[in-house]
């Protein structure tokens, strides 16, 4: 679920936080499992690509619990950005978080 409140404009790059539960346990950090996570992404709308940031997995449901470990992602090189594939989760978050666009700041 993404969460619109979080949308923001950073230096021209939309970013928005986006939770995700899963249906059965997910593998990360060695000896570690989670069932939510929570992921930082950034936004390109005139490329239609985004990228990763950051994401911390958690215990529980919802972004919940333990978390369980961070992990953080540069945009240094353009292999960070990828290209949202059609009818996918990407394009929908991609298509929502340019159309909500943050309030200018005062």
């Amino acid at each position: 679920m993404l969460d619109a409140d979080s949308i923001k404009n950073r230096n021209g790059v939309l970013t928005a936080w986006l939770r995700v539960s899963y249906d059965s346990d997910q593998t990360g950090v060695p000896g570690e499992t989670y069932r939510s996570s929570l992921q930082l992404w950034a936004f390109d709308c005139r490329g239609e690509r985004r990228a990763l940031l950051q994401a911390t997995g958690y215990a529980g449901p919802d972004a919940t619990g333990k978390a369980v470990g961070t992990h953080m992602f540069s945009l240094d090189s353009a292999s960070s950005w990828q290209h949202v594939e059609p009818n996918s989760m990407g394009e929908a978050s991609l298509k929502f978080v340019c159309t909500h666009l943050p309030a200018p700041s005062r």
